[in-house]
């Protein structure tokens, strides 16, 4: 049987940005064929597999090599929430059970785009008591979200998902 090459375009979570990437379904199955066992020498041939049809830039390789080792684990049908990257979130209000209820559904919004929150907890700066999330240095958030409200705030957030 002769395989078509997959020119479709898969969208993968590179840091905090969606990148495009051709090929991606091909690169994985390449990969998945290989026998390779060792993460680096499999990174090494997904990167390389990608990078025959995708712009890497050369300060961003470690994290492709993040991303696709992800991407590669999903492949396999394995849970890939080890591999969910950090994100830095402020979460402004008084301690209590409020603000508690508020980490945990954010904890769980932020797993659906495959991000883990380190949360950073201050006081308030107004004379309110709403709380208030920032995340990349940007208020995103005032008051007790719904998770529907929560989740299009964080994907508002980042300007090209």
């Amino acid at each position: 049987m002769v395989r078509c090459k997959d020119y479709s375009v898969t969208q993968v979570r590179i840091d905090m940005h969606r990148v495009g990437i051709v090929g991606l379904a091909d690169a994985l199955e390449a990969a998945a064929e290989s026998g390779l066992e060792e993460r680096s020498a499999i990174e090494d041939l997904l990167l390389d597999t990608v990078a025959a049809r995708n712009y890497v830039p050369a300060d961003h390789v470690a994290a492709y090599r993040r991303a696709l080792w992800r991407e590669f684990e999903r492949h396999r049908g394995r849970d890939i929430s080890p591999y969910f990257d950090d994100v830095h979130v402020t979460v402004r209000g008084p301690a209590g059970e409020s603000r508690d209820r508020f980490v945990t559904l954010l904890a769980a919004v932020l797993a659906e785009f495959e991000l883990r929150p380190l949360v950073h907890f201050e006081g308030q700066t107004t004379g309110d008591s709403a709380l208030q999330l920032d995340l990349a240095g940007d208020t995103i958030l005032r008051g007790m979200p719904t998770r529907r409200t929560l989740r299009s705030a964080i994907y508002q957030s980042f300007s090209d998902w």
